[in-house]
């Protein structure tokens, strides 16, 4: 029993350690974001340092990076909210339809904490627009 505890706690911390700010979001799209603090860097770079966040993600019908390699990557949850429409994910290769991980529309998803992939990570969807995927690292 108090394994169990210990290893809810330790989790916890993970999620919340590197985490930048009250109140940051995840902004995916081109462009340059400025942060509370002021500074302005490129979305990929603060898809790296947001861990902890929900970040919400729209998948296509065409393979798109969801996110960057990280090699501290220690949690990663991911979910398809959508009503319509299923999501295929593959890690350090672009997605292909019927290949890798599905994530079946109304809730289908994955939490891994324990052998978690570094690489980038790719979506592709069965529909043209998705805005339903939320993605959680730490």
């Amino acid at each position: 029993m108090a394994g169990t505890f210990a290893g809810s706690r330790n989790r916890t911390r993970a999620i919340s350690r590197d985490v930048i700010g009250v109140g940051l979001r995840a902004i995916v799209g081109g462009g340059t974001v400025t942060l509370p603090s002021g500074e302005t860097i490129d979305p990929s770079q603060l898809m790296q340092r947001a861990r902890g966040l929900t970040r919400p993600f729209t998948v296509t019908n065409a393979s798109q990076q969801g996110l960057p390699v990280d090699f501290d990557r220690k949690f990663l949850f991911i979910q398809n909210n959508a009503v319509l429409g299923d999501v295929w994910c593959s890690y350090g290769v672009a997605a292909v339809i019927g290949v890798g991980m599905k994530f079946a529309a109304g809730g289908g998803g994955i939490l891994l904490d324990n052998n978690v992939p570094t690489s980038e990570i790719y979506f592709i969807g069965t529909v043209a627009n998705n805005p339903s995927l939320t993605i959680i690292t730490a």
